[in-house]
Parts: C-alpha cells; sequence; structure tokens
C-alpha cells in the first residue's frame, strides 16, 4: 500500500456517496458481463481449504470518521487506512476431520491523519517512513513474521485462536509493578485492537455469508452478522444476499454475490444470570444513546475451482449522535481569579480535583450541551492475491 492511497482511495470514496442513487454495490466489476439465467443448474457455494495450497490474502480498510474538535462542536475528520497482508495454510488435519489452520502476517501499513495533521504514516515495507515514532514503528515491524495457530472444526467453524495474546503483550509496555500501558495508542491502537481478535478472523475464516444451501441465479438469502471491522465496534448488519450470476475476475470463473443492508448497534444482553426465583431480564431492544445506525453495500466473488471467495468489496456508512457539553469553571480564591473552559464528550469530566489548590474555592457556570451528528465512511477490501504449492515441513 503506498501512503498516498489513504487519500486517494477517500477521495473516491466520499465521491460515491455524494454520487448516483444505485447502489455502490452496482459499480463494482462491471467491465466484465455478468452472465447466466435462473434455467442455469443450482449450485452450491461451500468454502473449501485444500491441505495442498498456500493461501495469500490482502485486506485493506479505508476510513473517513466526523468527530468532535477540542472545546468547539464543529467537527473534524480522521482519516485512516489499515492494510495488511497474510498467508494461510492448513497444516494438521485430524481423523475427525479437524484442522489446524497456520496464519502467518507477512505485511502490515497504518496510515492516519487527523484534519491536515498526520499522526501515523507506517509501512513494514518502507523503513523509512514515520522516523519520529521510532518506538512504535519498531513495535509494528515485530509484528511482521508472527503466526497463528487457527483451530477449525470439520465445519469449518473456528474454535480458537493461539498467538493473539502474544501480539497483543508486544504491542504494550510495563509501566509498574503488575501495570502495562499500550505502546500503539489512538487511531493506531484502534485499529489493531479490531484487526487482531480472535471474533475478527472467526468472520473471515468460516464465510458464514455463504448460502447453506444450492442457489439459482437470482436466489437471494438472508444474514446477520457482527461487524468487528467497524471503527463504532459492538455493530450488527442485517444483510440481504442475490446471486446477480456468472462473471470473468481476475481471471477465474466467478460468482457474483451483491449484498446490501443496514447495520445497527448489537443487542446488549445483561450480565446478570437468572436463577431460581430470580429469572434474567430479557434483553435490551432499544439502541442506546449515541448508538450508530447505517447502511452497508457490497460483491463477493466466489471462485467454484477454488471453493472460496476471491474477493469482497464492501462500503459501509454510519451516523452517530454524540453529545457535548461546555462548561465554563471559575476557579476563585482571596487573591486571584482564573477562568477555565472545556468541551466533553458524553459524560462530564470528574470535579476538578482541590488537592493541589489550597484554599482556591471550585465553581462551574454557564453549562451549555449540544448533539452533534457524526458520520463514518468506511471501505473494505478483502483479496486473494495468490495461491501456491504447500507442503507441511515432516515431523521432526
Amino acid at each position: 500500500m503506498k501512503p498516498t492511497l489513504l487519500y486517494i482511495a477517500l477521495a473516491a470514496l466520499t465521491s460515491m456517496a455524494a454520487g448516483c442513487k444505485k447502489s455502490p454495490s452496482s459499480h463494482y466489476g462491471k467491465d466484465e458481463p455478468i452472465r447466466g439465467s435462473r434455467a442455469d443448474p443450482a449450485v452450491a457455494m461451500q468454502a473449501s481449504w485444500s491441505p495442498s495450497n498456500r493461501y495469500h490474502f490482502q485486506i485493506q480498510s479505508i476510513t473517513a470518521a466526523e468527530e468532535p474538535r477540542r472545546n468547539t462542536t464543529d467537527l473534524v475528520t480522521r482519516e485512516t487506512s489499515f492494510g495488511e497482508e497474510f498467508a494461510l495454510a492448513i497444516t494438521n488435519v485430524a481423523a475427525d476431520g479437524s484442522r489446524i489452520m497456520e496464519l502467518e502476517i507477512q505485511g502490515l501499513q497504518i496510515d492516519s491523519a487527523l484534519g491536515e495533521r498526520v499522526t501515523i504514516n507506517f509501512d513494514s515495507g518502507n523503513e523509512s517512513l514515520d522516523m519520529n515514532s521510532r518506538p512504535v514503528t519498531e513495535r509494528l515491524q515485530k509484528l511482521i513474521g508472527s503466526r497463528l495457530a487457527v483451530h477449525l472444526t470439520p465445519e469449518n467453524r473456528v474454535r480458537r485462536v493461539d498467538g493473539l495474546k502474544e501480539i497483543n503483550d508486544s504491542l504494550t509496555e510495563r509501566v509498574a509493578t503488575n501495570s502495562t500501558r499500550k505502546v500503539v495508542r489512538g487511531a493506531a491502537g484502534n485499529i489493531l485492537s479490531r484487526f487482531f481478535t480472535q471474533q475478527f478472523w472467526r468472520e473471515m475464516l468460516e464465510m458464514s455469508a455463504l448460502p447453506t444451501n444450492e442457489v439459482r441465479v437470482g436466489d437471494t438469502w438472508t444474514v446477520t452478522r457482527p461487524l468487528t471491522m467497524s471503527p463504532g465496534g459492538n455493530l450488527t448488519a442485517d444483510l440481504t444476499y442475490t446471486f446477480k450470476g456468472w462473471q470473468q475476475h481476475d481471471e477465474r470463473r466467478c460468482a457474483r454475490l451483491e449484498f446490501s443492508g443496514t447495520v445497527r448497534p448489537q443487542t446488549p444482553v445483561p450480565r446478570i444470570r437468572g436463577g431460581p426465583g430470580n429469572p434474567a431480564p430479557p434483553p435490551l431492544t432499544s439502541p442506546q444513546p449515541g448508538a450508530e445506525i447505517g447502511s452497508i453495500n457490497g460483491v463477493t466473488w466466489f471462485s467454484p475451482d477454488l471453493a472460496l471467495p476471491v474477493e469482497t468489496i464492501f462500503d459501509q456508512t454510519t451516523t452517530s449522535k454524540i453529545t457535548t457539553a461546555r462548561r465554563v469553571r471559575v476557579v476563585s480564591g482571596t487573591n486571584t481569579s482564573t477562568t477555565m473552559s472545556s468541551t466533553i464528550t458524553v459524560n462530564p469530566p470528574p470535579s476538578m480535583d482541590s488537592t493541589n489548590l489550597g484554599s482556591l474555592a471550585v465553581a462551574t457556570t454557564n453549562e451549555s450541551v449540544q448533539t452533534v451528528t457524526a458520520t463514518t465512511k468506511q471501505h473494505i477490501s478483502l483479496k486473494l492475491v495468490e495461491v501456491t504449492p504447500y507442503a507441511p515441513a515432516p515431523p521432526k
């Protein structure tokens, strides 16, 4: 990923969002005709990982998120891009069909800017970038070559992912006895916290959006799935998929699956467990204050020859309500008077610590609360770049 990709892609993303009324998915891959009819035989689309192949993927996420500017209700855009190259291969197959898949991280790129201020510009293939953040870039560079062990059931369900703790530990540092803090913070830290989780790899590897039955051209099906890659976090997508027909994509004959739907907050689950005479309360169904809602549109190309999707592209737009409060604080004493103001988000800050003020008294006046609507646009692509022969190393 080139450093300028962030700005080029965000310009395309913005123009698409402001453009025509058709679903964005209708624009993807229109360079090749879509063929097929309802009369064609039904086909199955079940994902399968071959033990004789190594699969090389690239994922790119580009996000433009509005957030309040400090001490005002004006919005500023935080632009962030994330790229990762990784390879997958089956290393062990048990008699019951369960497998262990090795996942190797081969490349990483992170760019972020708040307004016109670049906060990080990292590319594992270009060490000359972002020399002013060497403690951060050195930690990120160490992620290259990291390996995860993904345990899959015979039905291609992820049981667990080994190695995530070691990756996350490498991004922290010890600051006191039994205390650590993140080395990579801010937008970059938020990105890594979404993409290096078991839930993210579960969503990507299980491919649960594929139809469970044989389908014909024109058939539709619905899928509800979490959105780990969303910057809002804890979101759910309710999607409708349509088998549009057959299309050449990256020199492969693929089934074109278009999807669209809505994005909503995940339903909160109460932590209180029921018991005899104390049944658990029903799940909450109404969105929480400030929760994000939005829409999503995209395309998946599924290759029957590989028994895998070779690329998925989608665009997501969400909006959220952000409450800001502006307070003017007057600190007065016998011989001094100081006025301070601050803007806070959602929850008011704790009272000023009076331990260092001596005989000063603290008063808060002129409080105003405003709610603004912020928009987040995200473009994501997951592409199978290459398939190479693979043979696991013989046991020592």
